[in-house]
């Protein structure tokens, strides 16, 4: 309750190294090591016009918050005319890596792939993938990369190929079928040019599949979806036979087959999927069960399934969610982005610590990490702090290889439309190339890249402009519902919190609603762990004492049962011996001296099985009861071997023995 209470439901105890508290302005208070890279990211559904993807039939459907009403919304950000405008800015950066995707339903276009052998699949990239489309995707990623940027290629990132809606998308098994003909032809082609093969460093096979399914198949928010599932349906969707289940399980068949596809094309590319992960914590006690059964549906469901069938684990963390079932809670004291998260940096340390700790081979990727925030105040604090929780995480003993950030402009951000601004550079949508404005954020993230490293200057500059806003009661746009959920047309106003959120800086307020309670139970459960953990140190003592008189009391009466029953298979060996030799005068003779040695292992067997019990009842959850199960089993062993029906039913000496 307590780790709940804390927000450190995972367990890890929190690292702050003594170099984040320096003060001096020049003094660097994280480094990065060697090898460590910077990235920035996009995908197709956010930036890429001319898309007739589900998301625009979506939109012009009326089910798109602030889309309508902002300027040439189909256009999203022109990244498919102008791809120049972004990776520029990312090239210039410094950052090395280039998170981009192909978006599958273009490449396929909206009637799908022809049939296999037709006329019409000749005329295709491995008669599957529309040529033009390839060809400027492959350009694409050339330009990115012949600025020194590594691609890290997305596969799917929550956008459908519309033919595939009616069958019911990733719910549907016949769905992986179609995958499979359409990463073959991608791989097929990828491998067969050694430009681009070389370009591409890494793939992500899937970007947040909870998210997708969740949101798709359960409740019904986005596209192919239409209409809200009754409750009943929408409860079903989590037991076995649901369709959240069913579609995690294709999309994890999917990743295997497109880590089958990049090991056939003889790609040296690494491959990994991009989960979703997010601080969950119950506004009261009546939540906790709810944020219990979130956070098992969500933050290790998909890693599991696709087990070590990958080559690093990509993690896309934003912040916390604070549960108020069947919503969120959105509370006064508490900073949130412009889109409703909760921000809470010390969630990323506990997330990368909660990866390495159970899946530890694994490298680690911040693939996304990022904060709606259109006036650029708090992003400039998010970043170096979340860059700090990701230098602790390293110097914890996580393998995190890389951090990007989303992203590099302002973009379409799914249902939310327009309004969440999440970019380092802003976009002018009035302007007929859409116009980039870079932030000051995006100098700082430059800055930082440059120097590996973050100064305490930096820090105490980016805070102090944040915090004067909210000691002035200064106000900022809100794209969230008072409902934790609904998206908005228009944002509405909201004070900057006062609430010192920095890395290793958040103090427990005894009035934390997302804590769960007030301060009175806080201490009346600290006391109550005070004083379980001293009975559990008494109980500890106890257990290992008995645990130690128990082994060596059980080792002795192991040798002490050897040497019984090393003598009555002697006797019995004797026995059967003079028998079959037949020496017809001693076979009664040694019959004799078999049934009292018999007899006698018997009786001393009883005594070894009384003590042995009593024994185990002292040793009560202890490490030893292992131990004397083993020697009770081998009594037992020894009583069978002893008292066998196949050696004795021949001679009628079994009633005797």
């Amino acid at each position: 309750v307590l780790a709940a209470l804390d927000g450190t439901a995972t367990g890890e105890v929190l690292l702050v190294p003594e170099s984040f508290q320096l003060s001096d302005p020049g003094s660097p208070i994280a480094s990065f090591p060697e090898g460590f890279e910077f990235g920035l990211a996009t995908a197709p559904a956010h930036v890429e016009d001319q898309l007739e993807d589900s998301w625009v039939q979506f939109a012009r459907e009326g089910k798109v918050a602030a889309w309508n009403n902002y300027g040439r919304p189909e256009e999203r950000t022109r990244f498919w005319t102008d791809p120049a405008a972004d990776i520029d800015l990312a090239a210039a950066t410094g950052a090395t890596i280039f998170r981009m995707g192909i978006d599958w339903g273009r490449l396929v276009g909206l009637t799908g792939p022809p049939a296999e052998g037709s006329k019409a699949a000749e005329a295709r990239v491995g008669g599957v993938l529309l040529e033009e489309v390839w060809a400027r995707y492959r350009s694409t990623m050339l330009q990115a990369s012949s600025k020194g940027m590594k691609i890290m290629l997305t596969l799917f990132h929550h956008s459908m190929p519309r033919y595939l809606e009616p069958r019911g998308g990733w719910a549907n098994a016949t769905t992986v079928d179609e995958w499979t003909r359409w990463v073959d032809a991608v791989f097929e082609s990828v491998g067969n040019d050694v430009e681009l093969s070389a370009a591409i460093d890494s793939v992500l096979t899937m970007n947040e599949p909870h998210v997708f399914a969740l949101f798709t198949h359960c409740a019904a928010m986005w596209p192919p979806a239409r209409e809200v599932p009754p409750v009943y349906e929408q409860a079903n969707c989590f037991t076995p036979w649901g369709n959240y289940g069913v579609a995690m399980s294709n999309m994890a068949r999917a990743h295997s087959v497109a880590f089958d596809a990049i090991r056939t094309a003889g790609l040296k590319a690494r491959v990994g999927s991009a989960h979703n992960v997010a601080m969950y914590e119950a506004l009261s006690m009546m939540d906790e069960p709810g944020r219990a059964f979130t956070e098992a549906m969500t933050t290790y469901w998909f890693q599991d399934l696709i087990g070590s069938q990958c080559d690093f684990i990509g993690i896309n963390y934003y912040g916390r969610e604070i549960l108020s079932f069947p919503s969120v809670a959105l509370l006064e004291r508490e900073e949130y982005s412009d889109s409703g998260r909760s921000i809470y940096v010390e969630g990323l340390f506990h997330m990368l610590m909660g990866f390495h700790r159970r899946f530890p081979s694994m490298p680690l990727v911040v693939t996304e990490n990022g904060v709606a925030d259109e006036h650029d105040a708090i992003r400039r604090p998010y970043l170096l702090e979340h860059l700090l929780a990701t230098s602790a995480a390293i110097q914890a003993g996580a393998p995190v290889v890389a951090y990007i950030f989303w992203t590099i402009s302002d973009n379409w951000e799914w249902a939310d439309g327009y309004c969440p601004k999440f970019g380092l550079a802003a976009v002018d949508r009035a302007d007929p190339e859409m116009r980039r404005v870079p932030r000051p954020s995006y100098h700082l993230f430059t800055k930082v890249v440059a120097a590996r490293a973050i100064t305490a200057g930096q820090r105490q500059e980016a805070w102090a402009a944040l915090a004067a806003l909210a000691e002035a009661n200064h106000t900022r746009v809100f794209c969230r519902a008072d409902d934790g959920q609904a998206s908005l047309n228009e944002p509405k106003q909201r004070q900057y919190s006062k609430r010192d959120w920095r890395y290793g800086q958040r103090r427990p307020e005894a009035k934390d609603a997302g804590t769960a309670g007030s301060g009175t139970l806080r201490g009346a459960l600290r006391k109550l762990q005070a004083s379980s953990r001293e009975m559990e140190e008494s109980w500890a003592r106890a257990t290992r004492e008995a645990a130690e008189a128990a082994s060596a009391w059980a080792a002795h009466e192991r040798n002490k049962s050897a040497e019984w029953l090393e003598y009555g298979r002697q006797q019995l060996k004797q026995g059967i011996y003079n028998l079959t030799s037949g020496v017809s005068t001693a076979v009664a003779t040694e019959l004799d001296e078999a049934a009292s040695a018999a007899a006698a292992w018997r009786h001393r067997s009883e005594q070894i099985r009384a003590e042995l019990r009593h024994a185990a009842r002292t040793a009560k959850r202890s490490q030893s009861y292992g131990v004397l199960r083993g020697a009770v089993a081998a009594v037992k062993s020894g009583l069978k071997r002893l008292f066998g029906e196949k050696i004795f039913r021949a001679h009628g000496a079994k009633d005797e023995l």
